[in-house]
């Protein structure tokens, strides 16, 4: 696969950097990182609220997203979307872009990267990133919502899929409802990868993993449906991961 770099305005202490995939972009401007330029060519379909706002656009009649990386926790107000230069090899962008590109190429069920771009002033940096849009995908806790929309097969297969992320070096950075997709064909799709590595998991970071997924999906769990069913649900995620002696802990 042939990804382009490109290096704009570089001086000693300001510069700005993209990578792109030319066969999503056949073009790249650096206003395409802007919401506002989408929104003036009529490409802006619609915003998914976050911690980073998500941004939906059309180019070449295909889908994407773009996200600006924003801070959450107790530094979240302060720092907002600054963060602390060390090079650009380390910035969350280029981390999460190439990160996902390998995933992408070793199958693993992921959006695939289209860009990402990096500003840096002095000693901070700005960044954001454009993913292809899985198609008719929603996200798990959108669903939970929906009636008989999550049958036992669904719950089995969310566990097989979080075990094959496992099993090929990965857990999830924030593992939670919001991040895992599914989509018109039921398949099981894991999205937003900021501060993702590639190690082997431990068996106790597995399972941290997964409790965070538990923890998760308890706050959205709707009220008017039973706590068996949400133990159930969770035994059959852990039946799917083939960890179905741990359910009842």
């Amino acid at each position: 696969m042939s990804i382009v770099h490109h290096r704009y305005s570089a001086t000693y202490c300001t510069s700005e950097y993209v990578v792109y995939d030319p066969a999503l972009f056949s073009e790249m401007d650096r206003r395409f990182f802007s919401p506002a330029y989408w929104r003036q060519q009529g490409c802006l379909t619609g915003q998914a609220r976050g911690r980073g706002s998500a941004y939906a656009v059309e180019y070449g009649r295909k889908r994407f997203f773009l996200r600006h990386y924003r801070r959450g926790g107790a530094i979240g107000p302060y720092m907002k979307d600054r963060y602390l230069w060390t090079g650009l090899d380390t910035t969350r962008a280029w981390r999460e872009f190439y990160l996902l590109l390998d995933m992408h190429a070793k199958g693993l069920p992921v959006p695939r990267p289209a860009a990402a771009y990096v500003q840096r002033i002095w000693l901070m940096y700005y960044a954001d990133i454009i993913t292809e849009q899985i198609p008719d995908a929603l996200p798990l806790g959108m669903l939970l919502n929906q009636k008989d929309s999550i049958d036992d097969r669904l719950w089995t297969r969310i566990g097989s899929t979080l075990q094959h992320f496992h099993s090929q070096g990965i857990c999830h950075p924030d593992l939670n409802v919001n991040n895992i997709l599914i989509d018109k064909a039921e398949a099981v799709w894991l999205i937003d990868f900021d501060k993702g590595v590639w190690y082997r998991p431990k068996p106790g970071q597995r399972q941290a993993n997964l409790n965070r997924l538990r923890r998760s999906l308890a706050k959205v769990w709707p009220r008017d449906t039973s706590a068996d069913n949400f133990h159930q649900a969770w035994k059959r995620i852990l039946r799917g991961y083939d960890l179905l002696d741990t359910a009842d802990q």
